[in-house]
């Protein structure tokens, strides 16, 4: 610190004189002035981002010239830690409730066991989570708690395992009707490293077949099962829409009409 407190001690002494030009790619031409009221004072300029930049300095004393460029890089996405598979069910034309099924699993590749995972359960407009079906999930000892706060369900699962795929099933409840429900995001995240996470957004099915296609999506409750075992819907990736097993209960619903 002492030099350098020397170093600018002699430069202020020395008077400086100095015209500093600067042009850009563009054709622009700035000047920066140094002398004795500026010396120690940053001087900034900016320039176009295309071309060359020249710089070129003429009188007398010390001057130093940095340049600084500044850009963006988009981010690599993140692979997903979680895998999720969600949709619900009408039961009825009226749309007064709804059956939903939704399921996690670890991503291959991303460790044999979590801590604590958060479940995030996103909620349609218009409708609210059926007290009774999301007080069933806890008969499940891996679930430890579920907190309920504007319109979103947080469930608190243990930890999940390598190759298994925990599935809750809930209803939901029409409070007001409401016209082109949209899809709703669900996430899942490990709750003391919340960067490794899964989001998926969740549909609705387009059919009002009554209480038995509902129905096949299970019973109100939680369920540990290794993936693909059956009880699980596997084979959506992380953020797609997870359809196709809906558009399958619908199909078996037209054969069953047909019949």
């Amino acid at each position: 610190l002492q030099a350098v407190a020397e170093y600018a001690a002699a430069i202020a002494a020395a008077k400086p004189t100095v015209a500093v030009v600067i042009e850009d790619g563009a054709g622009t031409t700035q000047q920066v002035q140094v002398d004795a009221g500026t010396w120690n004072v940053l001087q900034t300029r900016e320039v176009a981002p295309t071309g060359t930049v020249a710089v070129s300095a003429t009188g007398t004393g010390k001057v130093i010239a940095l340049t600084t460029l500044k850009y963006n890089v988009p981010r690599d996405p993140e692979p997903p830690i979680f895998n999720l598979t969600t949709g619900c069910v009408f039961e009825g034309a009226d749309r007064s409730r709804a059956r939903c099924r939704f399921c996690t699993s670890l991503a291959p590749g991303q460790g044999s066991l979590t801590g604590q995972v958060m479940m995030e359960l996103g909620l349609f407009t218009g409708y609210a989570f059926d007290t009774a079906s999301i007080s069933s999930l806890l008969a499940n000892t891996r679930l430890k708690r579920i907190d309920q706060d504007q319109g979103k369900t947080q469930v608190y699962v243990d930890y999940l395992k390598g190759g298994e795929e925990l599935c809750i099933v809930y209803d939901i409840i029409q409070q007001l009707v409401t016209q082109n429900l949209q899809p709703v995001p669900h996430l899942v995240y490990e709750y003391y490293s919340p960067d490794r996470k899964g989001a998926a957004m969740g549909h609705v099915a387009d059919t009002y077949e009554g209480a038995g296609l509902a129905k096949a999506l299970g019973e109100p409750g939680a369920h540990v099962g290794p993936v693909g075992g059956g009880w699980g819907l596997t084979g959506s990736a992380s953020g797609a829409a997870p359809c196709g097993w809906l558009l399958g209960l619908v199909c078996m619903a037209c054969l069953l009409q047909l019949r």
